[in-house]
């Protein structure tokens, strides 16, 4: 059966195989029936629109079309498996269209009565950005990308179970941009957002690729030191960071200094948890600034 032709009209409600016809193909979203042996038998609409072919294309051949001809098979006796032993399955699928185009596709398959199965499925391409989108706003700063502190703390409490399990050290630094709030008071917010934006590129650039660094609200940032071998390889990092911020930064023509002060604690030297990690580091940050800023102190 080819597509519906737009404004067909309903068959009568008595004529039960003629209505679930109708609305098998007029349904929004794609649908495939297929034999017990995974042969496509029909195909509706919203099936063709979104896969490119027409059902005159697909029937006869088995969802492996749908693949791009990679591991299309593993993938039917893969979901046919646990169909035939849960009853469903219900999953994200990588699709290509029939003009090569790949996308995510939602798919839900059940068994039919006396063999074969359905398949309910639709393009989850919005669904995924959207889910990113909420990601980013829960997880990241919008002003600087830089993992926020809910996002942190999730990565500090994976990092402490890793290295506790590995017998390895782990650190945390506390940063504290000295000088900001006068930058940020006399010039405006404008050009402190944008010193703060310089600030994270300028942390970014000295640590390693494996390693977080995040702002922790206002202008304090933390850089977390996933697996270290020693308290020396902290100390580096933190000597690295304060003195990437010895140079100025050029704002709108004009240059601006500002100044780190970095507390360090280490794992499992000076604290065992998350909260502890925290409270230690910035404790080591202040005593940094009351020693004259501009500079990092281990905790104690």
């Amino acid at each position: 059966m080819e597509l519906v032709k737009t404004g067909q009209v309903a068959p009568a409600a008595c004529d039960l195989p003629a209505l679930t016809s109708y609305f098998f193909y007029a349904a929004r979203q794609g649908m495939i029936l297929a034999d017990a042996q995974c042969r496509i038998v029909a195909a509706n609409v919203a099936a063709q629109r979104l896969t490119g072919y027409r059902e005159s294309e697909l029937l006869g051949r088995t969802p492996e079309v749908f693949d791009g001809e990679r591991c299309g098979a593993q993938v039917v006796h893969h979901i046919r498996c646990i169909v035939q032993r849960a009853g469903h399955w219900e999953g994200e699928l990588w699709c290509c269209r029939k003009d090569g185009t790949r996308y995510p596709q939602q798919t839900s398959v059940t068994p039919l009565p006396g063999g074969g199965y359905a398949a309910v499925f639709g393009d989850s391409t919005a669904h995924r950005q959207q889910v990113e989108t909420l990601t980013r706003l829960a997880f990241y700063d919008p002003l600087t990308g830089l993992p926020n502190r809910a996002l942190l703390m999730d990565r500090l409490g994976q990092a402490l179970v890793r290295a506790g399990r590995r017998h390895r050290k782990a650190a945390l630094l506390f940063v504290d941009l000295d000088g900001f709030k006068a930058i940020n008071d006399g010039h405006g917010h404008a050009l402190g957002d944008t010193l703060l934006q310089a600030a994270a590129d300028r942390l970014r650039a000295v640590v390693r690729a494996e390693d977080t660094v995040a702002r922790y609200g206002g202008d304090e940032f933390a850089v977390l030191l996933g697996e270290i071998g020693s308290a020396d390889d902290a100390v580096d990092i933190a000597a690295k960071v304060s003195a990437v911020f010895s140079g100025p930064f050029l704002i709108d023509g004009r240059e601006h200094v500002v100044s780190l002060s970095v507390g360090v604690a280490l794992f499992p030297d000076h604290a065992a948890g998350v909260a502890e990690m925290i409270e230690i580091a910035d404790a080591a940050m202040y005593r940094a600034k009351r020693a004259g800023k501009s500079g990092y102190q281990i905790a104690r």
